[in-house]
């Protein structure tokens, strides 16, 4: 079971571990490169001190940045806990969920399999890949640093990385554990989704409001916080290996749960009162009537999941621009140069060059994620026989393309809309004069990278469903980390070819620059190519094959 399960790890421990390994190789190659000689080593370490104290939110407060130790732990080990979390959510739920929904679990327990050998198995496989995947990425920061004369202590990062997954091996049995009590895969993982951000907010918070500190021991996120073995005067403290405890106990959980329901039921579901048998009567919703406004109201607590979370971190992050422009202002050319071609400060006002090449490139990217779960559900509805179904009640194929993309279109304009009012309350927190109607441009002009997105995952889907999800990650991967890796490739600003290769270049700056209507024309060819081959394939392929 347990090499069965590993197998199933594979694609995202090998995602995971090359992502990180570019953020890795970034930070160690520029860390070097900063610009502050010896004699100005404080004014680098208070720098990025406020930079911390800003960031707080998601990442413990940095220590010893004086040393490369110190930086690797704060800003990149420091996120190991909410990225892989994210995958442990994600795959925890369809560990049970999505396997049941798909007749699995049957074939296993008719072998003679127990909920409790099964869970426990799932568990083991997400521990070993999530572990291999930052162990992929704590060597290659260890390689780089040896290869550029720096210093990494490689056995206290490497436990350092182990206790920062504590977290991430909580919430994959959190998500087993929620798999019982909801009847779907989606409703288990948008419920154990608003839990984890909560608990990932409440410690954040906690480390600047000190009423809230005593509250954040319910969190997971608060014990790998505890130990700082990579830098001087740090040490381990026990209590920092608490959440794999508690993934132990959460698991056992939900083996029991698991073992007391049918297969098929769940905790949380309605049940018929007294004697009266169920019966089903059609909804009065005058929405679900109305083609993809009907996919949009489905899909509410999820939105409104996506828009609160692109207002909160819209809210704390558009402030980060005059600390990092302080920040930046102080170092070497490189660094500059860096600023400007992965940061946008550049032109008249280089604040709002870092809001609309940094936020809004961040906000292109959360828009594109959206996408590509969309196009992880269109790819679900032809695996699991939904679209079968769909299509046997006379509906025409072109017409559900259109209502995929039109739903896209509705959801993507409701985070655009929230991405405006969270962009405004950063700026009129931290004293930054933007202009409210390019404001709106900049976030609409976002929808055509929602749209290039969802067109390709679109025509991916129709033609082979199952990779179309994996090919738009690595997609999306190199898009987002081009920018960031030009000036440590090229040593300078990189060439033009270079830069086209992110459709965030199609994007461009419009909250500086206007609209780029060769990227606006390209984004709406791709789109329409996409969802065009999307038909023809659909017209064309046998459902479910």
């Amino acid at each position: 079971m347990v090499l069965i399960a590993l197998r199933l790890h594979i694609g995202a421990m090998l995602g995971y571990a090359l992502f990180l390994a570019v953020f890795a190789a970034i930070e160690v190659s520029s860390y070097g490169s900063l610009g502050y000689g010896p004699g100005d080593r404080t004014s680098f370490v208070t720098q990025l001190g406020l930079i911390g104290r800003q960031t707080s939110y998601l990442v413990d407060m940095p220590v010893h940045l004086e040393v490369l130790a110190g930086y690797i732990q704060w800003f990149l080990l420091g996120f190991f806990g909410v990225f892989y979390s994210v995958w442990g959510l994600i795959a925890g739920t369809a560990a049970i969920r999505a396997d049941e929904e798909k007749g699995l679990l049957e074939q296993w327990f008719a072998v003679g399999v127990s909920p409790a050998t099964l869970v426990f198995a799932r568990l083991l496989a997400f521990t070993i890949a999530a572990a291999a995947s930052a162990g992929l990425v704590v060597a290659a920061a260890l390689l780089l640093a040896l290869a550029t004369g720096q210093r990494l202590p490689a056995g206290a990062t490497f436990v350092q990385a182990a206790i920062q997954l504590g977290p991430a091996v909580a919430f994959f049995a959190f998500g087993m554990l929620a798999a019982q009590l909801f009847p779907t895969r989606r409703n288990a993982l948008g419920a154990a989704g608003l839990v984890a951000v909560a608990l990932l907010l409440l410690n954040g918070f906690s480390r600047s409001v000190d009423w809230l500190r005593p509250a954040n021991l319910i969190s997971p996120f608060a014990y790998p916080d505890r130990s700082h073995l990579m830098t001087p005067g740090g040490g381990f403290e026990p209590i920092s290996v608490l959440p794999w405890l508690v993934a132990l106990l959460i698991a056992g959980l939900a083996a029991n749960l698991h073992a007391r329901r049918d297969l098929g039921a769940s905790w949380f579901q309605s049940r018929p009162r007294g004697d009266r048998p169920p019966g089903r009567e059609p909804s009065a919703n005058p929405l679900l009537g109305i083609p993809a406004l009907n996919v949009v109201w489905e899909q509410r607590l999820g939105l409104a999941a996506w828009s609160a979370g692109i207002i909160v971190y819209a809210v704390t992050n558009v402030p980060l621009a005059k600390p990092f422009q302080d920040f930046f202002s102080k170092g070497s050319s490189l660094t500059a140069l860096q600023a400007r071609v992965a940061f946008g400060f550049s032109g008249r006002d280089p604040v709002i060059g870092f809001v609309s090449a940094e936020w809004f490139h961040t906000a292109c990217l959360m828009l594109a994620v959206y996408a590509v779960t969309q196009v992880s559900r269109w790819a679900a509805d032809d695996s699991d026989g939904r679209l079968e179904m769909i299509l046997s009640t006379g509906i025409p194929r072109w017409r559900v393309i259109a209502e995929r993309a039109l739903a896209l279109v509705a959801a993507a304009s409701v985070i655009a809309l929230a991405n405006v009012a969270g962009v405004m309350a950063g700026a009129a927190v931290s004293g930054i004069n933007l202009d409210f109607g390019r404001v709106i441009w900049a976030s609409f002009l976002i929808l055509p990278v929602a749209m290039a997105f969802g067109a390709v995952g679109a025509a991916i889907s129709a033609i082979r469903p199952r990779p179309a999800v994996v090919i738009l990650i690595v997609i999306l991967a190199v898009s987002y980390l081009t920018p960031l890796m030009g000036v440590p490739i090229f040593h300078k600003s990189p060439p033009d070819w270079y830069t086209n290769l992110s459709v965030f270049q199609l994007y461009g700056s419009p909250l500086v620059d206007g609209v780029s209507w060769w990227g606006f024309g390209m984004l709406a060819g791709v789109s329409a190519l996409g969802f065009g081959v999307s038909l023809l394939a659909i017209r064309n392929r046998d459902v479910g094959s």
